[in-house]
């Protein structure tokens, strides 16, 4: 299956995912979600040392690792991918936008609010 197919179905499995309340937590169901639709659809088996590589070329998308975190703030995270920076909010909200600033996915925390609400 295509990556822009299987970027869709994760980011429609974000969307109907329960909200969370903590940014670890919001990590997480971004990180379990991601690593299903890769593991159902792209093919290509997990691999640890491409998971810690911005620039893998296996064919995968892997959730960004510590080591891309970018300059974040009190109120979230942000880490940058190989085509998107991803953002987790203190109170469990997901914002992912590509290098355009085109926004992919805007979910709330379980409070209702949004990342730029904080």
């Amino acid at each position: 299956m295509e990556k822009s197919e299987r970027l869709r179905i994760f980011v429609g499995r974000l969307i109907e995912a329960e909200a969370v309340s903590t940014s670890p937590d919001a990590r997480a169901l971004l990180e379990t979600e991601l690593n299903r639709v890769e593991d159902q659809h792209s093919g290509t088996p997990y691999c640890q040392r491409a998971a810690r590589v911005r620039q893998s070329n296996d064919g995968r998308m892997y959730p960004p690792a510590d080591d891309f975190e970018r300059e974040s703030t009190a109120k979230y995270r942000r880490f940058r991918t190989r085509g998107n920076m991803v953002f987790y909010g203190i109170n469990g909200s997901i914002r992912i936008e590509n290098l355009h600033g085109i926004v992919l996915l805007d979910k709330a925390g379980a409070d209702g609010r949004r990342l730029e609400e904080l």
